[in-house]
This record gives C-alpha cells, structure tokens and sequence, in this order.
C-alpha cells in the first residue's frame, strides 16, 4: 500500500539531514575563505593598504603557504557543499548552480597556484606581469582570481532574476548582494588599476561572496 504522506516524510528527513551537513561543511569553507581577517593582527604582514590579499600568497613571503593552503580548502568545502545540496531547487534546477561551482573551483586553484610577486606593491613586478615576463603559475592565479569574481557575481545576479517577485528570504539577501557588488565594482577597478587602497575594497567582495555561497547552498 502507498502512502503519500510517509514519502513527504521521508524527504522532508532528508532534506533536513542534508542541510546540516551542508552548514557543518559551510563554517570552515568560509572561515578559510575569509583569512584575510586575522592580517591585520598580524604585524607587518599587511606592509601597505594598498595590497591585495593575494600578495600575501607569493612564494617565500611569510605565512605565505598557509594562506594558500587555506584558499585550496575553502574552494574544497565550497564545492563540496554545493554538491551536497545539489542543483534542484523549489522550482526546478537553479541556473546559477553551475556558476557557484565554477567559483568555488576558481578558489581551490587559485590557492595551488600563488602570484610570483606582489602585483599591488611592486611597479615592476606589475609592468612584467603586462609584458607576460612572469612564471604561468602567475597568470594561473591572475586568471583564477578573475573566474572567481566574474562567476559569482553573475551567479548573484541570475540568483536574484530568478527569484525577483517571490518572497522568500534568499530572493532579499540576493537582492541586496547584487547592489552591495554593483557599488562595489566602482572602487574595486579603481583600486586595480591605480594600486591603492585594494586591501580596503577586497574585503567587502569576501564578505559578499561568503553570503552568497551559503545562501545558494543552505537555501530552497
């Protein structure tokens, strides 16, 4: 005999289940993620304002190998956790799905392959980086770095189309990271391409995306 209600259970269960493994796997992904945090803290770490936090991560530069490390890991427990959760959402498969793997990707490689000098503090090292003289590891993480912003802030805004009118609270919190990013992008390509003040502007990105993940994955 079928009853309805005992398979309505039975997924209910399992959804609940897979929720909390989901934020289980979601507390240290963005505590990793989120690194840059604890640099301040650490003196004469972050010699300049002007830095990006991926200076930090070339070779032979203190704690270098553990910040990397930690990006490796976030990008490791992001992917996981999306797989987890999986793509089907209340209305069917969610086409920003694909795009926060593809970040959480970007973010594991871009821990692998560290800058082969500080891009945001060093003149020369950025006049060799345009000319193509540095090591590919370099322009690995150049390109990483670039999948992981470019992907997750269109996953934001397909996140927030998709369910614009609907009066969930993901449809309000992706509301507001796609106009906390609009904003933010002004001041972000400032920084990029007059080096200055990038360890001030980055932050709000990690924030932002962090929120994005977990919203993506912990939400219908």
């Amino acid at each position: 005999m079928h009853f309805p209600w005992l398979v309505v259970e039975e997924e209910a269960k399992r959804a609940a289940v897979r929720r909390r493994v989901v934020a289980v796997l979601l507390v240290p992904a963005i505590a990793a993620y989120n690194w840059w945090i604890a640099v301040p803290f650490d003196h004469g770490l972050l010699r300049s304002p002007n830095s990006f936090f991926s200076d930090l991560e070339v070779r032979g530069a203190p704690r270098a190998a553990l910040f990397g490390r930690l990006d490796f890991i976030a990008g490791v427990l992001f992917l996981t956790a999306l797989m987890v959760r999986g793509r089907e959402g209340r209305a069917g498969p969610r086409a920003e799905w694909p795009l926060f793997v593809a970040f959480s990707i970007a973010v594991a490689v871009g821990g692998m392959f560290p800058f082969a000098c500080a891009e945001g503090t060093n003149h020369a090292c950025r006049a060799s980086e345009w000319r193509l003289q540095l090591p590919a590891h370099h322009y690995v993480h150049v390109l990483a770095s670039a999948v992981e912003f470019i992907t997750v802030s269109i996953a934001v805004l397909v996140a927030w189309r998709r369910r614009r009118g609907t009066p969930h609270v993901d449809t309000k919190i992706f509301g507001a990271l796609t106009a906390v990013l609009i904003v933010a992008y002004v001041p972000l390509a400032v920084a990029y391409f007059s080096d200055h003040l990038a360890a001030l502007i980055e932050p709000v990105f990690f924030v932002a995306f962090s929120v994005a993940v977990a919203t993506e994955a912990l939400t219908d």
